[in-house]
């Protein structure tokens, strides 16, 4: 189980870098111009505190095996990114975006299986 639940975290980490990579430096891109619009002005610096959110969440959920920080930090990393995905998938819903709203439910559930695995069932 503990190998699985570095498994979920890894993937986690990757996926969520390459999120924040999208989110803070290319929202300038025409995939995302839509939903730049539909938000409003708010948009941009939103999509840069998301982005600088999941730069810090997904480094914090893998930190335990490459730096000497508090094991606490891995399953509150990971609550906070399930929290992240459920506004993510209100606002893919609301920008009329399926095929991320099906990427945020399943990043959801991965942060929600490491959240209750570390916390409950193999806390590190």
């Amino acid at each position: 189980m503990n190998v699985v639940l570095w498994v979920l975290q890894a993937i986690l980490s990757i996926k969520l870098l390459s999120a924040a990579f999208t989110h803070g430096l290319r929202h300038g891109q025409a995939e995302m111009e839509q939903g730049i619009e539909q938000m409003g002005p708010v948009a941009r610096p939103v999509l840069m505190a998301t982005a600088l959110l999941l730069l810090l969440s997904s480094v914090s959920v893998v930190a335990p095996a490459v730096f000497n920080v508090p094991r606490w930090l891995v399953p509150l990393a990971a609550v906070v990114l399930g929290g992240m995905m459920l506004v993510s998938i209100a606002l893919h819903v609301n920008c009329r975006e399926e095929p991320h709203v099906f990427v945020s439910i399943i990043l959801f559930v991965i942060a929600a299986s490491v959240a209750y695995g570390r916390w409950f069932l193999l806390p590190l």
